[in-house]
């Protein structure tokens, strides 16, 4: 939506800047976010014992300030070469202007709320609001729609277009970090210091506590209700000496999706050099085709990511099957949603391209161009769930091996090989043909993924042989977007006992 309202401001240069500066500041988002909530989940259901429960709140401590740390160190790197950078990913006298000015609102005065906003969106769904996570984000989207035609066409004068996106942006993301902000502040309960109360800690502190909230017996009810129980939620972190053990594994499995968006960043880099010599209408009609195309890509991503709490928690409590039907309902889900596209992109690509530019020669570049890397739409879909599947269930070096083959080592070499013999044409299909190869080496990793959890399936029931009661059965299916029924159905399905019948399934 802001390519189209960009479109209007005239020439193909002012479009280039998305295709230039974009990239950029998705690497910094997706360190702080990704491997954060993501071993932050992992911990929720397979390690959501009172015994370690402090080191989950620690989690979310740490990764919160170190997100934010991050998005800091982001920003400063952006002031020291922002000019270089431009150049470095493709920009030149023409368009340098439109993109310095994108990165000064976006990347300078917007580097902490616009990965704040990320970071706490992705902290606040893992831990099971859902519902919360998705309006946080959901608002930072929408306002922005709102307000990039108001300060593009209206406030600022003309010529000033790009300043009224970026500036825009900085605000919608402002926005959206204050509302997590507050939401996080908001449920940020301290427990009570040992002497003063017991209380706040009786419940958490022990297992015959944890049964009575997870079973919602009337004497855990009551002794619950009496007290201001600490949430995951706290924004306290540890001492020195403790912020290691917790930030290595953050980073450890986080790492492999920030090496995704870092290489796929840099491919960016190498489409825009290897396009910029066909001229300007060539690199905004491969600017406006991958944005479009993205719509298809980051559907599929986010559908994929939105199920990697359950994934988690199915593989943290060994219930394999429900892990198998998740991954079977989410693959045919994506794949079918990404072959979609495919078909709308063929099919009404002129229309599309002329939507978000009128100028003829971007046009005609720009519908080449998506019918062609339209068609890498379903076996993304696959990667990034196997990508999901591998992270779920911490298996970093598939996770890691996926990413790098994926973006970096297949499809860059390609640019260079198909625009030999092809031309632009070329550096375009070197995208479907690389995840046309990523998805045979995500079925290759993928069996062996498979027969672990086969294994770990026929373990856990010679080990612990048990009929599953039909409560404790429920309870996987409890609506985690409501907070106030997160920690007793963890807490149920840690530690079964009778099934409770006030728990909204």
């Amino acid at each position: 939506m802001k390519k189209h309202f960009s479109s209007f401001a005239g020439t193909s240069r002012s479009t280039t800047y998305h295709g230039v500066a974009l990239p950029r500041d998705l690497t910094v988002q997706d360190y702080a976010t990704t491997g954060k909530a993501r071993v932050f989940s992992e911990k929720n259901y397979n390690h959501f014992k009172a015994e370690i429960f402090p080191k989950v709140r620690e989690t979310f401590a740490v990764c919160f300030w170190f997100g934010l740390l991050g998005a800091v160190v982001y920003m400063m790197i952006i002031i020291l070469f922002r000019s270089r950078i431009i150049y470095l990913v493709g920009g030149d006298e023409n368009d340098f202007q439109y993109v310095s000015s994108y990165m000064f609102w976006t990347m300078i005065a917007g580097a902490i709320p616009t990965v704040g906003n990320v970071l706490c969106g992705h902290l606040v769904r893992s831990i099971g609001a859902s519902k919360e996570a998705g309006i946080g984000m959901s608002m930072g989207g929408i306002l922005n729609i709102i307000l990039d035609p108001i300060f593009m066409f209206v406030i600022l004068p003309e010529g000033m277009e790009v300043t009224g996106a970026a500036m825009a942006t900085l605000i919608s993301n402002t926005t959206a970090f204050v509302y997590f902000l507050i939401y996080i502040k908001r449920r940020d309960v301290r427990p009570a210091v040992v002497g003063k109360t017991s209380k706040a800690t009786s419940v958490w502190g022990s297992a015959a506590g944890m049964k009575a909230v997870g079973t919602g017996t009337e004497a855990g009810a009551t002794e619950q209700s009496q007290t201001n129980d600490p949430g995951i939620i706290n924004l306290k972190l540890p001492e020195a000496g403790a912020i290691w053990p917790v930030l290595s594994p953050v980073l450890l499995i986080g790492f492999p999706a920030a090496l995704q968006t870092t290489l796929a960043m840099v491919s960016n880099i190498f489409v825009n050099v290897l396009i910029r010599p066909y001229g300007s209408s060539a690199v905004a009609g491969m600017g406006v085709a991958k944005k479009i195309n993205m719509i298809a890509f980051n559907t599929c991503m986010g559908m994929t990511m939105g199920v990697l709490p359950l994934l988690g928690y199915s593989f943290g409590a060994k219930y394999i099957s429900r892990m198998r039907s998740i991954i079977r309902y989410t693959g045919t889900v994506v794949v079918l949603f990404g072959s979609f596209c495919t078909a709308v992109f063929v099919i009404a690509a002129p229309e599309l391209i002329r939507f978000f530019i009128n100028e003829a020669g971007s046009i005609e570049y720009g519908t080449e161009f998506l019918r062609i890397i339209g068609f890498a739409a379903p076996m993304a879909a696959f990667s990034y769930l196997a990508y999901t599947v591998f992270q779920s269930a911490g298996m970093e070096k598939s996770a890691f091996t996926l990413s790098i083959m994926r973006k970096g080592v297949l499809d860059i070499p390609g640019m260079f090989i198909f625009r030999v013999f092809m031309g632009a044409k070329g550096v375009c299909l070197a995208t479907p043909v690389a995840e046309v190869l990523s998805v045979f080496i995500g079925l290759f990793l993928y069996m062996s993924f498979r027969r672990r959890i086969t294994e770990m399936d026929v373990e856990a029931r010679n080990d612990a042989p048990r009929e599953m009661e039909e409560g404790s059965e429920k309870d996987l299916y409890i609506s985690f977007s409501d907070p106030s029924n997160f920690y007793p159905s963890i807490v149920s399905i840690l530690c079964p006992s009778e099934p409770d019948p006030s728990v909204s399934v």
